[in-house]
């Protein structure tokens, strides 16, 4: 008897620019941090909802080495892909184009963000979270719930073997091999 294939949720985490090659300028470098990025991918044909039907306001979130709560009402298309970036695409229109044309990312794919915190290029931890149900709270005046957070995933990279060496400042991401 054979086991079981683990159990992934429908959103995952499918690649993380964690160490964008560094910028130059008169002989100094520095870390490019507005180029990082985390891509979550949908393994199902239907979008998936990042927040509670039944709680619109508790939406998934990442955790680790950046914190970034999802807006309501924010889907993942079937099949599709979202990219969580270190800037609000929504105020700048010419960084999300160039960072768009700098990748090859279509209008199709999403962006949100900012993100706090950054991608370090190190020994990392990114870890995505999805609300449970709100546990309630009596209070004088009504109940207030609290939102416990379900770990989906967590990816803990590294620029040391067995990790790859492409993304750790050399253009490549660190890209997961099977969705």
């Amino acid at each position: 008897m054979t086991n079981a294939e683990p159990k992934l949720p429908a959103v995952v985490i499918s690649e993380i620019m964690y160490h964008p090659p560094d910028i130059g300028l008169n002989g100094s470098f520095w870390n490019d941090s507005e180029d990082e990025y985390i891509e979550l991918a949908n393994r199902r044909d239907q979008a998936v909802a990042l927040f509670d039907p039944s709680a619109p306001t508790n939406t998934w979130k990442l955790s680790g080495s950046v914190d970034y709560s999802f807006p309501a009402n924010t889907y993942v298309p079937g099949n599709g892909y979202l990219l969580v970036v270190s800037f609000d695409p929504s105020v700048n229109p010419t960084q999300t184009q160039a960072f768009r044309a700098k990748y090859g990312i279509g209008e199709e794919v999403a962006l949100v963000g900012p993100y706090s915190g950054h991608l370090d290029n190190d020994n990392e931890r990114v870890s995505l979270l999805f609300p449970d149900t709100p546990i309630q709270n009596g209070t004088t005046n009504g109940t207030t719930g609290t939102t416990p957070y379900v770990l989906a995933e967590e990816v803990e990279y590294s620029y040391n073997s067995p990790w790859p060496s492409g993304p750790d400042g050399f253009g490549f991401s660190l890209t997961r091999l099977n969705l």
